[in-house]
């Protein structure tokens, strides 16, 4: 048997389901800090049962006192001064959600990938890495919180105290994300549209205030790159360390990858992409049927997206497979394909190192992404260990590679 059958044949399914059972469950920086920490210890226990030397990596975040920190876990601590390879993950989840596919289906998976290489007696840098704070800073989910209470459209619990003004935040929202690798701000012509939009909602005083300072808010930021201070906090920090003291050969960042559908137009992508544009496997582009792993790759990845194409393809494996590489750089596609960027992969891009994202598309498939529907029932357990399997055979070719 080759060493790539013996891999991907320890594969567990069995362990994909009680690593999600373990970590299902909101973990959010303001409103379930404790929970958010015993994620992190529940990886930190797992790899260290595994035998990795697990690390805490601290980030800081503007005006908050917590302890915040990323989580790594090497395959052989001995040897991280050689070329690595990191696995990664977040272990966040937004508010009110159980968080079963965004993101504890990443964490299973890199956390069988790490016992499959350990039970194999690997000797690389192979290093796993679960982020923190990989969604909305908590920095500007407080600040928001207080604008809201007192213009009075959140209760107690942060809840919209009417419909029509979360109506009225999901089109602020939706414009603000246009601008947030821009100007970060609705500038006068966007916020009159904004008013425009909303005008048939019948906003009173009060809840037209909320959005006028909400907005005030974002424009006394000033002008900076959301990636490290709107979002992916921890994956900017780490990716940073890594560029100035470790050599990064390549990441496979895992991210919300454990729903599918078998349902005709279930998938949809980003505006301006079709399924034309992407090389595939056993893809059903006529319907757009959502049962297949998404992988993006930048003008640095192409390499990895190859490699993990190929290997999906793997009689053994079988994994239907979506790769589009972009053969450009971080600050063009945040200019033009922000939505490639909502992830732990994008800092890595910035800093010019090989990244690859692995995904089920998000909210361009999961209709329970960032909601309280985001279970376990909901996840193909299946899909999610040809996954893992077909992770692991990218690192096995990467490693001969290297």
């Amino acid at each position: 048997m080759s060493i790539l059958d013996k891999a991907i044949n320890l594969v567990d399914l069995e362990n994909l389901y009680q690593h999600i059972l373990a970590l299902e469950g909101e973990k959010h920086s303001l409103d379930s800090y404790d929970a958010l920490i015993q994620g992190a210890r529940y990886i930190k226990e797992v790899c260290t049962n595994y035998g990795l030397d697990v690390l805490e990596y601290p980030i800081s975040v503007h005006e908050f006192k917590k302890d915040f920190y990323n989580v790594a876990a090497f395959l052989d601590i001995s040897l991280k001064s050689e070329p690595a390879i990191l696995i990664t993950s977040h272990f966040d989840t937004v508010a009110g959600t159980p968080g079963a596919d965004d993101n504890a289906s990443a964490i299973a998976i890199m956390l069988e990938v790490a016992r499959v290489f350990k039970t194999l007696g690997y000797k690389r840098n192979l290093i796993f890495v679960s982020f923190n704070l990989e969604e909305w800073t908590p920095y500007f989910q407080q600040n928001t919180r207080m604008i809201g209470r007192a213009n009075g459209v959140y209760d107690s619990k942060f809840r919209f105290t009417s419909y029509r003004v979360k109506q009225a935040y999901e089109i602020f929202m939706k414009l603000l994300r246009k601008n947030i690798y821009t100007k970060q701000h609705l500038d006068d012509d966007q916020f009159e549209k904004f008013y425009t939009e909303v005008s048939p909602l019948k906003l009173i005083g009060s809840e037209q205030q909320f959005f006028a300072e909400l907005n005030n808010f974002y424009i006394k930021q000033g002008e900076y790159d959301p990636l490290g201070t709107s979002f992916v906090l921890g994956s900017s920090a780490f990716a940073k360390m890594a560029s100035e003291n470790m050599n990064v050969i390549a990441v496979l960042n895992l991210e919300t990858i454990g729903y599918t559908s078998k349902n005709p137009h279930s998938q949809t992508l980003p505006s301006g992409m079709t399924l034309e544009i992407f090389e595939g496997y056993r893809l059903n582009k006529q319907d757009m049927i959502g049962d297949f792993a998404s992988i993006f790759a930048d003008e640095n990845s192409g390499f990895l997206a190859e490699i993990f194409l190929k290997n999906a393809q793997y009689k053994a494996i079988d994994l239907p497979c979506a790769s589009l590489t972009v053969p450009l750089h971080y600050s063009t596609i945040k200019q033009n394909f922000p939505d490639l960027l909502r992830s732990d992969h994008a800092p890595f891009w910035k800093h010019g190192i090989p990244a690859l994202l692995i995904s089920d598309s998000a909210n361009f498939r999961n209709p329970y992404y960032h909601t309280g529907g985001d279970t376990i029932g909901t996840l193909d357990f299946h899909f999610m260990k040809k996954v893992c399997q077909t992770t692991i055979a990218t690192i096995i070719e990467l490693m001969k590679e290297k």
